[in-house]
């Protein structure tokens, strides 16, 4: 006899206001579901929202989001009941969206701001932000199927899945120009301006190594990798890219956030400054490629203008991670450590850059003593110590141009020097319990006592040669997205020691 469960709810609410105002925002929301399950085995699910936000405009207030599911309970069919190996096998698969309207509450509102007029004490009015009213949600739509296992009575389990997500209508701040005539340092507007895609793999396995009498060993391994890519991005030039703050770049048909850097190429041994590789400049101009001429010249500010590569194979998202821990018990003992690890990723070393160059009042590296330049000839690793970095540039034909400057003109125009991948495996946690036998609590009064350690961060195995390798930037929305691995002087992870005595009466 076939059995069926069918399950539904609806819901709707919250108040949406017309208008926002007065620092508010405003969602109204329904939603409806419907799941199906057929002899336990079959199931199938669906789910649909229709929300509202105050940000949008009412034009385009309202989004539609969908999510579709599917289940097949393998190991109840006839054919796999009682099977000595397989003791459960699930296939499935979902789609799903959501929704994003994560911005400012002015984003859809043209704002004044009041200012003195010629001299006078009396204020005028200037325009401070421009409206977009036809911003909308930013769509994501996930795609995933897998399977999830359990193998060999329990001792073995896990899951194998493979996502898609699509990021459709991107919400971003865009910026414009000053000479729009904004009363604003940095104008921008709020703008859906591309869509992006990621995918890859997750993996999730679970053993149990040794269960025997009174040891056992368990242990779980996680790994899953990224692919990123931006499909559409709006805009005539198609790329996002503020050298003011660094070097990263958003461009259609890359991955988000790769750097865009000179090539560094060593000391002149001569004249003590940087040098850099050449790029075709005339090919640039004619086609948009940069290649190298084969040349070298100095790391002068105006060269680093100019002469920039795009390392499309190097960007700021791990393109792999995950972890993997291993607990011990053995009567009254139990040890636990857990690992993570990432990379795929580069960072640029901010924080070491401005502290090997002499331009300012600052603490300064002491791997420079010893390995700057100081006499023709020398290969050193670091220019000399010029204040301001200014060179005296030796030309082809011999000729000196004195006093040039170094320094970049901008945060984002610098060499690759600083620039080094982001791997790395940490000890995440060590911890140690005992628990005294149980004669020993009884007489003292108590139903147990228990002794324990525990090491947050011990050791950390990376190439990196910053702080640490885990780069969070706080800073504005922007930021935050595209300039991750920017990395100036940031907290890095904290190393603890813990004592702990655990008392039961």
């Amino acid at each position: 006899m076939s059995k069926s469960k069918v399950s539904s709810s609806i819901v709707g609410g919250s108040l949406l206001s017309a208008l926002t105002s007065g620092g508010e925002q405003y969602f109204r929301g329904y939603f409806g579901r419907l799941n199906y399950k057929f002899m336990d085995r079959y199931m199938i699910g669906a789910s649909y929202h229709y929300d509202g936000s105050s940000i949008f405009t009412e034009d385009f207030r309202w989004g539609n989001f969908l999510a579709l599911s599917a289940g097949w309970v393998v190991s109840d069919e006839p054919f796999l009941v009682n099977n000595e190996v397989i003791n459960f096998l699930k296939f499935r698969g979902s789609f799903g969206q959501t929704g994003n309207s994560a911005i400012s509450q002015q984003a859809t509102a043209t704002t004044y701001a009041q200012w003195g007029r010629y001299g006078d004490t009396g204020a005028g009015d200037l325009l401070s932000s421009i409206a977009n009213t036809a911003v909308t949600w930013e769509t994501t739509d996930a795609y995933d199927v897998g399977a999830d296992f359990e193998l060999f009575e329990g001792r073995v389990s896990g899951t194998v899945s493979y996502y898609v997500q699509d990021v459709r209508d991107m919400l971003f701040q865009v910026p414009i120009p000053q000479s729009s005539g904004i009363f604003n340092s940095n104008p921008t507007i709020w703008d859906n301006i591309g869509d992006m895609q990621n995918r890859g793999w997750e993996i999730e396995l679970n053993t149990v190594n040794i269960d025997r009498g009174d040891f056992q060993w368990k242990m779980g391994i996680n790994f899953a990798t990224n692919e990123n890519q931006v499909t559409r991005l709006s805009g005539e030039e198609a790329e996002i890219y503020n050298v003011n703050s660094n070097a990263l770049v958003t461009r259609e048909g890359d991955q988000v956030g790769f750097f865009r850097l000179a090539r560094y190429a060593g000391i002149h041994p001569e004249g003590g400054y940087e040098l850099i590789e050449e790029m075709d400049l005339e090919q640039f101009e004619a086609t948009g490629e940069r290649v190298p001429t084969g040349n070298l010249i100095p790391a002068t500010r105006s060269n680093l203008q100019t002469h920039l590569f795009d390392n499309t194979d190097k960007g700021s998202l791990p393109t792999f991670f995950g972890g993997f821990n291993n607990s011990f018990t053995y009567k009254n003992f139990s040890l636990s450590a857990l690992i993570s690890f990432s990379g795929g990723n580069y960072i640029y070393d901010v924080a070491r850059e401005n502290s090997v160059y002499v331009n300012g009042a600052k603490p300064y590296r002491e791997e420079i003593v010893g390995n700057y330049w100081q006499n023709p000839g020398d290969d050193a690793e670091f220019p000399a110590l010029n204040w301001n970095q200014r060179y005296d540039v030796i030309n082809e034909d011999g000729t000196i141009d004195e006093n040039v400057r170094f320094d970049p003109r901008r945060a984002g125009q610098a060499h690759d020097k600083f620039l080094q991948k982001g791997d790395f495996i940490r000890v995440r946690a060590l911890s140690f319990f005992y628990n005294l036998p149980r004669g020993v609590a009884e007489s003292l009064r108590m139903q147990n006592i228990r002794l324990g350690f525990t090491g947050n961060n011990l050791f950390t195995i990376t190439g990196y040669e910053g702080y640490g390798p885990e780069v969070v930037n706080l800073g504005e929305a922007a930021d935050r997205n595209l300039g991750q691995v920017w990395a100036g002087v940031q907290l890095p992870q904290l190393k603890s020691y813990n004592f702990s005595l655990n008392v039961t009466f």
